[in-house]
């Protein structure tokens, strides 16, 4: 295995105490031949998908663009995916409104900067343990690649907006990036002394609906909301998603707000191959029942509560 600036960084976040997972094959994945890069700051992008982690197409690409998109993911769980230690489709042209001291690299901003997908939908924010990961992922780059300035950290915005390709990523609400002047004073103020607080957005459930073998066979699945923050439901002021996944052939389940089967129908969802689709639960939802209806992949489910 080699050795590089990537693989540097893994380790560099595991040792401020992050997870980070690895995709099989990542170190010497690369597009255009480039193995490995050599990094000066790091640019920020959401996947416009739902809440999640780390999908096939950062890896293989879209039919529009090949693989690899980005070398890291950024996990709701605030967890990393390692993806590509070289060249990675990211940041295009760098021909952006506000490069800062990334500007020598424009035109070959993918060979000088890490890319990290945060896995959110983009028109809504991440969640606080992102925004935890992505500020420590920022300051070990800075502190790796940069003298410790935490200019280098660029958002897709920045690198690849208005006269660049159009780029709003990563963002709040639609067509809104996040404060990235508070991002980069984050990123500075950053105290590696200081422990990390109780991670109050949590995956509460990871499970799979079992693809069904004929009309038949159309069992329920259901799981009970577990207790989060004292309370046996979504809690009032919080936020509370399930995350639909079907990685590898499209399939249909029925959600109903029930831990016991039927009750109240929330939605009948088509899960696309390598998307995730969400459902934001309503407070009070003590339980989900699932119903599998159409196809023959197995749909993963994860339920996640972000407390305010």
């Amino acid at each position: 295995m080699s050795m590089g600036a990537v693989r540097d960084l893994v380790n560099e976040l595991r040792r401020r105490g992050a997870t980070v997972h690895e995709w099989p094959g990542w170190d010497g994945r690369g597009n255009s031949g480039v193995s490995q890069i050599s990094p000066v700051g790091a640019v920020l992008h959401h996947t416009a998908t739902g809440y999640g982690s780390a999908f096939q197409a950062l890896v293989t690409g879209r039919p529009d663009l090949p693989g690899a998109l980005c070398n890291f993911s950024g996990n709701s769980d605030g967890s990393f995916t390692v993806i590509a230690s070289g060249l990675a489709y990211h940041a295009g042209r760098g021909a952006g409104p506000s490069l800062g001291p990334l500007s020598p690299y424009a035109g070959n901003m993918n060979r000088y900067t890490v890319g990290l997908e945060i896995v959110y939908p983009g028109n809504q924010p991440m969640t606080d343990a992102q925004w935890r990961s992505m500020i420590l992922f920022g300051r070990a780059v800075v502190d790796l690649f940069a003298g410790g300035d935490p200019e280098h950290v660029r958002a897709h915005a920045e690198t690849n907006g208005r006269t660049g390709d159009g780029k709003w990523d990563p963002g709040f609400a639609p067509g809104q990036t996040i404060d990235m002047a508070a991002v980069r004073r984050d990123i500075g103020n950053w105290d590696p002394s200081t422990p990390s607080s109780e991670d109050d957005n949590v995956a509460l459930i990871n499970t799979t609906i079992p693809a069904h073998e004929g009309d038949g066979d159309r069992k329920w699945y259901s799981v009970a909301v577990p207790p989060v923050e004292g309370s046996l439901s979504v809690p009032v002021n919080g936020q509370a998603w399930v995350h639909l996944h079907a990685p590898n052939s499209e399939a249909t389940v029925e959600v109903w707000s029930s831990a016991s089967g039927f009750g109240t129908p929330l939605a009948t969802i088509t899960v696309k191959p390598d998307a995730y689709v969400s459902i934001q639960l309503t407070p009070g939802t003590t339980g989900l029942s699932f119903r599998y209806l159409e196809g023959t992949q197995d749909v993963a489910v994860t339920l996640e509560t972000y407390r305010p």
